[in-house]
């Protein structure tokens, strides 16, 4: 099962087109090609929501992701953010209001184009 060819990030298919030169112009396919990739994701250790214009937000980097889901605890255990999107950043707020410099602990779940789970826990500090 191809998910859009290769749009979603994790399935990428490949085929050459022959075009005869003169002539009638026949066009000509080879076989197809694919290749499925693995999730790949880069997770920030810290970040500074003090409006200087620089680390303003926690941003995600990642591909090849098919779900995604990632919850943010403060240190007694209450989760103040989630996101079910990797390209959604979390801008230090809780309940409108900007969080105290701590660390904060994170918790994703997410699959790959087999629907295959994984689970990753680590944190994040907020600096100013």
């Amino acid at each position: 099962m191809f998910y859009k060819n290769g749009l979603e990030g994790y399935s990428q298919c490949y085929r050459i087109m022959s075009v005869e030169n003169g002539g009638n112009n026949q066009i000509s396919w080879s076989n197809e090609i694919c290749f499925n990739f693995s999730p790949t994701i880069y997770i920030p250790n810290a970040f500074s929501p003090n409006n200087d214009g620089i680390n303003e937000k926690f941003v995600i980097s990642a591909g090849a992701i098919k779900t995604f889901n990632m919850k943010l605890y403060n240190r007694w255990g209450e989760q103040i953010w989630e996101t079910k999107d990797y390209n959604v950043s979390w801008d230090g707020l809780y309940k409108e209001k900007p969080v105290q410099v701590d660390v904060y602990m994170y918790s994703i779940i997410l699959t790959d184009f087999r629907d295959k789970e994984y689970r990753m826990n680590g944190t994040v500090h907020v600096i100013r």
